[in-house]
């Protein structure tokens, strides 16, 4: 087997805010299974932290309602669908909640490219994007108590943060760019060229 990843066009990380608030963004409130079920009690949880919530996309009917009720909160901001550059710029850590399996999640990819680090849940390929303790954090999938000592670990370690988004950084040039897609499909077609008769 031959694994070749996914790989982004390069683009200008993001300036991380020099803030007392950490901004926590969320680009999936378009269905259920992206996690967006999960944010209300967060909140609720980590209402004693200074935080922003960030919310992005078009949400479906199905969603319409976890949404209206976390923009009842005061640090709770939902943004709807904007563009990526948008989003990002609005964002300190990248929270990613999947809670069924999700191959190879972009938003990640797009995130490291960023300069951002991400809490993810460790299921489908996020572990395969997220360098656990390096580039983010991952959290079991629909571990609420996990997941608020990831956040509140973010929140009190505010080098740790800054030192994830550069490494994340960094692990996006060395592994998840374009150019490193395409040389590898490159070297794999041209491995098979040289073993046929």
């Amino acid at each position: 087997l031959v694994t070749i990843r996914n790989g982004l066009p390069d683009a200008a990380p993001v300036r991380q805010k020099d803030s007392l608030v950490l901004r926590l963004g969320f680009l999936a409130t378009t269905v259920l299974w992206k996690g967006v079920t999960l944010l209300p009690e967060l909140v609720r949880r980590t209402a004693d932290l200074p935080l922003e919530w960030h919310l992005f996309g078009s949400p479906l009917p199905e969603t319409v309602p976890f949404v209206e009720k976390l923009t009842l909160a005061s640090n709770v901001y939902f943004h709807g669908r904007v563009p990526l550059e948008e989003a990002l710029s609005h964002t300190d850590v990248l929270l990613h909640f999947s809670q069924a399996l999700d191959p190879y999640p972009t938003v990640l990819l797009e995130a490291a490219r960023a300069g951002l680090p991400a809490i993810a849940t460790c299921t489908g390929g996020s572990p395969e994007i997220v360098s656990e303790g390096i580039t983010g954090l991952l959290v079991p999938s629909n571990d609420i108590h996990a997941t608020e000592m990831a956040i509140r670990h973010l929140v009190q370690e505010p080098h740790t943060r800054r030192a994830m988004g550069e490494a994340a950084r960094m692990r996006f040039e060395s592994e998840f760019r374009v150019e490193r897609m395409v040389a590898d499909y490159f070297t794999f077609w041209n491995g098979l060229r040289s073993t046929q008769p």
